[in-house]
């Protein structure tokens, strides 16, 4: 379920598409605080959606350009970066 997307998303499949990408992106680490400088533009690249886990759980993904957040089943919030050298 998409809560938010940005303009240039064309549909929910493109929302889709690139959060099944985020999420097969393996981080170097999850954050429980933002600990980089540069601020999100939630104007472009952005996104906000409920994904659903196989264990039939759901998680929050919001996404500004290469920053992202998790929260989990639990309700904490996990941040990392989405670019070459913070994931594998």
């Amino acid at each position: 379920m998409i809560q938010y997307r940005s303009p240039e998303w064309n549909s929910p499949e493109d929302v889709a598409h690139h959060a099944r990408e985020i999420l097969e992106a393996r981080p170097r680490f999850l954050s429980a605080l933002i600990i980089w400088s540069e601020g999100a533009d939630l104007r472009r690249q952005a996104f906000v959606t409920m994904v659903q886990l196989p264990d039939g759980t759901s998680v929050q993904l919001e996404v500004a350009g290469y920053q992202v957040c998790l929260r989990d089943t639990g309700g904490r919030y996990w941040y990392f970066r989405n670019v070459p050298l913070d994931v594998w």
